[in-house]
């Protein structure tokens, strides 16, 4: 039996883990913009992955995105503004 830390990225419990620590990881950019630059920068990666996804499919409905999305507007708008046109034209295209 493996334990849950010994999960690989790609289960689901682990993006589980990975969506519910996003307001804790929001609170640490606002707190610490350039030591979580980084972590901030991995989730943008992410966020556009969702978005691409989206654009290919429109008609298929992805909480990840919605969460994304929220986490992405809310660290942009107070600790990384100067990302804010980038990620707002790509949410509105």
């Amino acid at each position: 039996m493996s334990s849950p830390v010994a999960m690989g990225p790609s289960s689901s419990r682990a993006r589980v883990v990975v969506t519910m620590k996003l307001p804790q990881l929001q609170n640490l950019c606002k707190r610490d913009p350039l030591g979580y630059k980084d972590d901030y920068e991995g989730q943008l990666v992410r966020f556009n992955s969702e978005l691409s996804i989206l654009h290919l499919n429109p008609s298929v409905s992805s909480s990840r995105f919605v969460v994304l999305l929220q986490f992405i507007c809310a660290v942009v708008s107070s600790a990384y503004k100067k990302d804010s046109p980038e990620v707002s034209a790509s949410v509105m295209r």
